[in-house]
């Protein structure tokens, strides 16, 4: 769980909208996964999942690794997380480490930043398992299914395109 909103005044004074995932509404690969439009932040939820999943309050520690830009977004992930019984133990790389580790996968978390305004059909090129250890950190999904989801979501069709970014998306 994450406080996004929180999240949102910090970046963006406020000024922007809480989006549910990588595409606001505007984009054309754009999908409701969330009534309202994102995951309410709900600690009390987040704790009983954990429960239900055997996990006692406490227990789940996550490597966070950023860069100084985003030590501020961090920090609300943190602080989110403890009030759902999770601990996050933040890093704040240099550059070359920072690199180092998301393409290792020596992390739990992390935050990039990343500019939408020109996004490419491919932008998922990097969560398929052909691309573990080739990018700077991204999803470590090792399942085949995911390899045959961003190959859709790379078509040159583009109502294939629109179903292999929502396919992606409700994976």
């Amino acid at each position: 769980p994450v406080d996004a909103e929180s999240v949102n005044m910090i970046v963006n004074m406020g000024r922007g909208k809480v989006a549910q995932g990588l595409f606001p509404e505007s984009f054309p690969y754009y999908h409701e996964v969330y009534e309202g439009g994102h995951l309410p932040f709900d600690p009390a939820k987040a704790k009983q999942l954990l429960a239900d999943a055997g996990i006692p309050e406490g227990t789940l520690t996550l490597k966070f690794i950023t860069l100084a830009a985003n030590a501020n977004i961090a920090t609300i992930i943190q602080e989110s997380m403890r009030q759902a019984g999770v601990n996050v133990e933040i890093e704040i790389e240099e550059q070359s480490v920072y690199v180092q580790d998301a393409r290792s996968g020596n992390y739990d978390l992390q935050v990039i930043s990343s500019s939408l305004g020109t996004v490419q059909p491919n932008c998922f090129n990097q969560v398929g398992p052909s691309q573990i250890g080739k990018s700077v950190g991204h999803c470590r999904i090792t399942d085949p299914l995911m390899e045959e989801l961003v190959e859709r979501a790379s078509s040159s069709d583009p109502e294939t395109q629109k179903q292999g970014f929502s396919d992606i998306i409700d994976y």
